[in-house]
């Protein structure tokens, strides 16, 4: 006993808002008909084509327009909350095709049909977020509850309230289950069908569990009242959605997309500086290897910096004409041991010298090494002033600092 009590109260039941099965899945109404190959013809049949995408991409529902005055047609097409997308794409299109050839010309018809069930209906009248609680349908197994029924009774109207609040708090819901016990009270499940919602339970599971059909029956607080649906083409996911939830998407997904977007151009700005100071750590490297001359070819050069070679001296060294195995002659600056320039400082400062672009410098070559030499190699040119030699290029060398 108590066991089939504890099994009553685990009666499933499942609603879905905005559905209506009329005269046994399929509705012609009576509010005037049209020309074939007409407009609204031609209009009825590009809309209803319009859900089959639509419907599945947007969660499983969707609402359209088209069209001007007499000739504007509505439509609605929609999923329950457990079908998957092609089980959805499949009903509806089996529904469109009972409409077009059950309702040729009329211009407006509803159809619901397959299981799990979907719904595609069109008018020529908005119909969006209208309640309307007729016609109305319904069914139940021919089984009844052969016991305990004041007690079933108790259970199965407490899980019906819970049902209704957490559902919806529209009338079409609650007249629905009135409805229900009034036709069918004491049967072992059953159903009701409106314009407006869908209404079932039993005694089996009849709909596949997710995120949209698992929601807790636990009593919820008072809900707020519904906002009208908009008569402009709009989706809305699953059995009713959640307008908030989506305010929230939408004003956190475009925050995360901003941040990321930062973040990602934070790293490129990053990268980017690094691949270049890399860069320019590899050129001087190179730039240095290149500049470097052998001590022995500028001695060699040079007549081992004989006198007879001697262009001049100045307040930093001497300089010497050369001839150097390629047969560049070039003019050699021998700094005196005095200038006191450590190893790398004087690398460093040569490569400097040899990036700039001076109008009275000629240009330098290279440099060499070697223990306390310090060597400056220079492009010699015959009519070129010595001053620029002895002078210019040493005294921007020597000005310079880091």
């Amino acid at each position: 006993m108590w066991i089939k009590l504890k099994a009553l109260s685990s009666i499933l039941s499942h609603l879905l808002i905005g559905i209506a099965l009329i005269d046994a899945n399929l509705r012609c109404y009576d509010t005037g008909n049209f020309t074939l190959n007409s407009t609204y013809g031609k209009n009825r049949d590009l809309i209803l084509a319009s859900l089959l995408p639509n419907v599945s991409a947007n969660g499983g529902f969707f609402t359209a327009s088209i069209g001007q005055n007499s000739i504007k047609i509505y439509a609605l097409g929609m999923c329950r909350g457990d079908s998957t997308p092609n089980s959805c794409y499949t009903c509806l299109n089996a529904s469109i095709q009972d409409l077009i050839a059950s309702c040729p010309n009329r211009k407006e018809a509803l159809s619901w049909g397959g299981d799990p069930p979907c719904l595609a209906r069109y008018a020529n009248h908005p119909f969006f977020g209208i309640l309307e609680l007729q016609p109305t349908d319904a069914g139940y197994n021919t089984a009844d509850i052969t016991s305990n029924l004041t007690q079933f009774d108790t259970i199965w109207e407490s899980l019906m309230d819970r049902v209704v609040s957490k559902a919806s708090s529209g009338s079409s819901t609650k007249q629905s289950v009135s409805n229900y016990e009034s036709c069918c009270r004491g049967k072992q499940g059953g159903y009701v069908q409106k314009p407006n919602c869908w209404f079932r339970w039993d005694l089996y599971p009849f709909y596949k569990r997710n995120a949209s059909t698992a929601a807790s029956l636990s009593p919820p607080p008072s809900p707020a009242s519904p906002p009208p649906l908009s008569v402009n083409s709009t989706s809305k996911k699953g059995d009713g959605g959640s307008h908030s939830s989506h305010t929230i998407d939408i004003i956190i997904v475009p925050i995360v997309i901003l941040v990321a977007v930062l973040i990602i151009l934070a790293v490129a700005v990053l990268l980017k500086r690094i691949k270049k100071t890399k860069r320019d750590d590899q050129n001087n490297k190179t730039h240095g290897k290149a500049l470097q001359f052998d001590f022995n070819a500028v001695r060699v050069a040079t007549d081992n910096f004989s006198d007879a070679n001697l262009l001049g001296r100045g307040g930093f060294g001497s300089v010497y004409k050369g001839q150097l195995e390629d047969g560049r002659k070039v003019a050699v600056k021998r700094l005196f041991e005095s200038s006191g320039q450590g190893e790398q400082e004087f690398k460093n400062e040569v490569m400097l010298l040899a990036k700039l672009q001076h109008r009275n410098l000629v240009r330098l070559l290279g440099l060499s090494i070697e223990q306390k030499e310090r060597i400056l190699i220079y492009e010699f040119l015959p009519n070129s002033s010595l001053d620029n030699f002895i002078f210019d290029g040493i005294s921007i060398l020597s000005n310079y600092t880091y």
